[in-house]
């Protein structure tokens, strides 16, 4: 958690966007739906690098080593909610890093 503030307060501080939290979640939530989705760690790590993504590639493997923390589920209601929570949550720490 203490990378992803650290990466979201470079992120914040360097360009600060009307759409940047927003930004920030889609990305969470693609992260989560493919996870809920069975795509492998692995597969997901090599579609983001440094090179091609220089800092949302490194926010987004924060946010992949994230998800795959978390549990996969079966059904599509608890993959729904998992998506959305994950997708909530990285909201909410994008806009408390704004107010600070």
């Amino acid at each position: 958690m203490n990378k992803l503030l650290a990466i979201l307060a470079i992120m914040l501080t360097t360009s600060v966007q009307a759409g940047t939290c927003d930004t920030l979640s889609d990305i969470s939530s693609g992260v989560m739906t493919m996870r809920q989705h069975g795509v492998t760690m692995k597969k997901v790590m090599n579609t983001f690098n440094d090179k091609d993504y220089p800092i949302l590639g490194k926010y987004t493997r924060i946010e992949i080593k994230r998800a795959y923390k978390q549990p996969r589920f079966s059904t599509a209601s608890y993959q729904n909610n998992a998506i959305l929570d994950f997708e909530n949550e990285a909201y909410s720490i994008c806009l408390e890093q704004l107010d600070k």
